[in-house]
């Protein structure tokens, strides 16, 4: 082989060594950029606070009815006058 057949092999070899780079660094960004979505949506955020439980209110019980007196003068009149 000659002086131009071996020029004619290394730039196809080194034409080869580059389009395997590109392809090897194409396939790494696109690595890169479908894992981003998966560490932003794994990103820590605040825990949340605990609510306190809601207290559930008593039935108020039931007090017998109270009745008041309007015109205490027509009750017990004997033991009023003493």
């Amino acid at each position: 082989m000659g002086h131009s057949a071996t020029y004619s092999m290394t730039r196809r070899i080194m034409a080869a060594a580059r389009r395997l780079l590109a392809s090897g660094l194409a396939s790494v960004l696109a690595l890169a950029l479908t894992t981003a979505p998966a560490y932003a949506a794994t990103r820590r955020t605040p825990t949340a606070k605990p609510t306190p439980a809601v207290q559930v209110r008593k039935a108020p019980t039931i007090l017998p009815p109270q009745i008041y007196q309007l015109t205490p003068l027509k009750v017990n009149r004997s033991s009023a006058s003493t």
